[in-house]
């Protein structure tokens, strides 16, 4: 299936989604693990939400999005000069605190692993911070999990849902879309997400040879790598 295909034309639909989340109440405790830095990256922003939530609290916020049709509607929110495309751009050592919600590296493949954890270092400047979602190991994950996410607007209405598959590491979300338009006939289509079950060791190694010191950290019940440069 042709994921880019889907979210060109959809990626709305994705922003719309993603308004369930409490992006204020997410931007609290970024802000306040990092003291209220007065500038906060993000990598992998999306469509920018968490970055409008961090502007509230009067944090300067630089994003960073690969994926071409959500970086477009950053943009429409925060203006071309803060939303990059790659980590890989930011510059080396240019950054000083920098967060992930959206586990970045279960979005690697094993193969891709280290070079992430690299490309993370080389942004970061000796003795910055680096704020990442972690997700679940191997042993944690089960196949026939059933996700559902909505959006409930007053002309318009959005479902997504998955049952999960699992082979090996690997962790599939056959989503299935529903949307619904005032006046107009439905739309459905389906979209494949893929994220990887990497082991804490996997991680540790690509994080040591990154020059990443590494601590898991629970921020309000979700755990989280606080990764430093070194």
């Amino acid at each position: 299936m042709d994921n880019s295909r889907v979210l060109i034309g959809n990626a709305t639909h994705f922003d719309r989604i993603h308004l369930n989340i409490e992006f204020d109440k997410e931007a609290d405790r970024i802000a306040g693990f990092f003291e209220y830095a007065s500038r906060i990256s993000e990598w992998g922003c999306s469509s920018g939400e968490l970055g409008l939530a961090l502007k509230r609290k009067g944090v300067g916020w630089y994003g960073f999005e690969e994926r071409e049709p959500l970086r477009k509607l950053s943009v429409e929110k925060h203006g071309a000069d803060t939303v990059g495309r790659s980590l890989c751009d930011a510059g080396a050592g240019s950054i000083t605190h920098l967060v992930s919600w959206f586990a970045p590296f279960a979005r690697v493949s094993p193969e891709d692993l280290n070079g992430t954890a690299m490309t993370l270092s080389d942004a970061l400047s000796v003795g910055g911070c680096a704020l990442v979602e972690d997700w679940y190991r191997p042993d944690e994950a089960r196949a026939g999990w059933a996700l559902m996410d909505t959006y409930d607007g007053e002309d318009f209405k959005l479902s997504r849902c998955a049952v999960t598959k699992i082979e090996g590491i690997r962790a599939t979300f056959p989503f299935f879309w529903l949307a619904a338009k005032m006046g107009e006939e439905p739309e459905g289509f389906q979209e494949e997400a893929v994220l990887w079950l990497h082991s804490e060791k996997s991680l540790t190694d690509a994080f040591d040879q990154a020059c990443l010191r590494h601590q898991s950290v629970s921020i309000d019940g979700l755990r989280c790598w606080k990764l430093t440069k070194v």
